[in-house]
C-alpha cells in the first residue's frame, strides 16, 4: 500500500501504519462475503491512512470502489463464498509478474 501511495509524509510511522493496517485486516481475516461489509471496511482503511498523512493512489482508491459495486451482487450469487481464498491465485500471479519485472530491471534502473 506504501508503495502504490501517492504521497507519504517524510515524518511517516512505518511501524505504527503497518500495525494499524494489519489490525484491520486481521478483523476482516476469514470472513465469508456475507459476512463482510467493504462499505464499513473502505472508509476505515481510507482514515487510517488520512491519520497517517497517506494519500492513496487512483489506482489503488478505483480499484476499492469498484468493488463495492460488486459486493451487493457476490451476497446474492453467493454468500458462503470464501472471497479471500478465491483471490490468492490472482494476487500471487500478480506478485509472481512483480517480482520478474523487478527481477528484469537493471541496477542502474533500481537507483
Amino acid at each position: 500500500m506504501l508503495a502504490s501511495a501517492a504521497r507519504l509524509p517524510a515524518d511517516l510511522d512505518r511501524e505504527g501504519f503497518r500495525t494499524a493496517v494489519t489490525a484491520l485486516v486481521d478483523e476482516a481475516f476469514g470472513a465469508l462475503s456475507k459476512d463482510f461489509e467493504l462499505a464499513a471496511f473502505a472508509p476505515r482503511l481510507f482514515k487510517l491512512q488520512r491519520d497517517f498523512g497517506v494519500f492513496a493512489a487512483a489506482e489503488f482508491a478505483f480499484p476499492l470502489l469498484s468493488l463495492l459495486v460488486l459486493e451487493g451482487m457476490i451476497k446474492e450469487f453467493d454468500s458462503e463464498v470464501d472471497f479471500q481464498a478465491e483471490a490468492v491465485p490472482v494476487l500471487m500471479a500478480s506478485f509472481a509478474k512483480d517480482v520478474e519485472l523487478d527481477a528484469a530491471r537493471t541496477p542502474q534502473d533500481r537507483a
